[in-house]
């Protein structure tokens, strides 16, 4: 891994509406109620910023993958998020 790569691995589930993280160059929204995959320095800086903004995931489970995607695009619903392993389809 390199310093610069960003581990997505706290899964928190966003309270209020109005939290937008950056990420390459793009503003992400989570869905307000929906477990969301944020990184430990996303979850420092809104804690500091907007206490009480986001909880723990207890009963929902963890966030899935498509959540903390590149592009912050889910896919479509009923089609599995593509891989990167697809790339020779």
């Amino acid at each position: 891994m390199s310093d610069t790569e960003v581990k997505f691995n706290v899964s928190k589930i966003a309270v209020s509406g109005s939290i937008h993280v950056l990420r390459d160059g793009k503003t992400v929204r989570p869905t307000k109620g929906k477990p969301f995959l944020f990184s430990a320095a996303e979850v420092a800086d809104i804690e500091r910023l907007n206490p009480g903004a986001i909880r723990d995931a207890v009963n929902e489970g963890e966030a899935p993958a498509e959540a903390a995607s590149e592009d912050g695009k889910k896919p479509a619903k009923g089609k599995p998020a593509p891989s990167k392993d697809d790339d020779d389809l």
